[in-house]
């Protein structure tokens, strides 16, 4: 795949599959975020590393990363699925709403439509710019302990050693500067507002929250008022990390959604 993204493979490649599925990861995550998720959802998934993560260099905006999607989707069988998660979830809006002739299917996993006033909207791009200098004066490790003790994005007591162990390894083979990087080009204060734009989504749209995650699920269901073709589904007990932390709910949720699609 020549998308300028480090891409993995997941699940078992040589399963056959009636839609292609990408997905696409959060912040300080990479694509083998999603191999306990490829496993239970019994098809291949296609997982790039997103810019400024795991084996991807940075890019300079918003632009170059959704051009470097977009590539990955071109490089892969119709129809396809585009799965997003967070940062993730995104960039997969946003390329659904440019590109719509390459998501055919599109699962958004606790993720907003953009900070629509323009004054919340500059102070969050300031805030994610201090982070990005902060980050680049600090190790990884240091990092990673102050972002996971983020309530949002935390792992709950629940989670098993191995699992939490297994998720901060991956998030630790991250460079600082290029997660810096990637926070000044992708963070949520450079992403523009698509709210007035739901509207010209053709494809059906899965929406999915946690149920522990107030904000999402508020701002996720009224992006289900606004989509033509939508579902939400909010998974009981779920923070906002849906994709770590119940990947057997979040498969069910999408097994169900592709039922009532095949009719």
């Amino acid at each position: 795949m020549k998308s300028g993204l480090f891409v993995r493979r997941l699940g078992d490649v040589t399963a056959d599959d009636n839609c292609s599925t990408v997905a696409l990861h959060g912040f300080t995550a990479s694509g083998s975020a999603f191999g306990e998720l490829a496993g239970l959802l019994q098809r291949p998934v296609i997982a790039p590393d997103l810019p400024g993560h795991g084996q991807s260099e940075a890019v300079a905006d918003l632009t170059d990363a959704l051009i470097a999607v977009a590539e990955v989707l071109r490089a892969v069988e119709a129809p396809r699925m585009l799965i997003g998660y967070s940062m993730g979830g995104r960039l997969a809006l946003n390329v659904a709403l440019d590109h719509p002739q390459l998501v055919d299917r599109l699962v958004l996993v606790s993720t907003g439509s953009g900070i629509d006033d323009d004054t919340l909207r500059s102070a969050r791009r300031d805030s994610d710019g201090e982070l990005a200098d902060r980050l680049e004066t600090m190790s990884i490790e240091d990092f990673l302990d102050e972002w996971l003790n983020n309530p949002i994005v935390a792992l709950p007591p629940s989670m098993s050693d191995a699992r939490v162990h297994a998720d901060r390894a991956m998030r630790s083979a991250n460079q600082p500067t290029r997660l810096a990087a990637a926070l000044r080009s992708l963070g949520q204060g450079c992403a523009p507002p698509l709210s007035e734009r739901l509207g010209e989504l053709s494809m059906p749209t899965l929406l999915v929250s946690g149920a522990k995650d107030a904000k999402y699920t508020e701002a996720m269901a009224h992006m289900a008022t606004l989509i033509p073709i939508a579902t939400h589904v909010v998974i009981e007990d779920a923070p906002h990390n849906v994709v770590a932390v119940s990947p057997a709910e979040l498969t069910t949720a999408i097994h169900l959604w592709e039922a009532q699609l095949a009719g």
